[in-house]
């Protein structure tokens, strides 16, 4: 059961437990000149949500990542390797903060 909720700052708090639920990074995969990369950055921001950029076009690992994750168009967004939501940006700008929210903390598996 959850207790204080901050959708502010993404800190869930029950029994003196704390977890920050954007400790698990949010990573979007993204390449050059891309439109739809630049709005789901831009909607991230809005929210005041952390998140890595990845460019496929300059980071191999990424893009091997990428790559063997079966996809060819980007942005694509991810929570531990775990895609946070299909889409890419037309999906994600569908989510509130606390749809965000709520799907990273499914994904992580983190139980107070």
């Amino acid at each position: 059961m959850l207790g204080l909720f901050s959708l502010h700052t993404g800190i869930i708090c029950a029994l003196n437990n704390c977890i920050d639920l954007f400790y698990f990074m949010i990573k979007v995969y993204t390449s050059h000149s891309c439109f739809y990369c630049t709005r789901a950055k831009n909607y991230l921001d809005n929210l005041d949500i952390e998140y890595e950029t990845l460019n496929i076009q300059e980071d191999s690992d990424a893009r091997n990542f990428f790559m063997k994750s079966g996809f060819r168009t980007v942005p694509q967004i991810f929570v531990n390797d775990t895609l946070l939501v299909k889409g890419g940006s037309d999906g994600l700008v569908q989510m509130s903060k606390e749809d965000i929210q709520n799907k990273v903390l499914e994904i992580t598996g983190s139980e107070l």
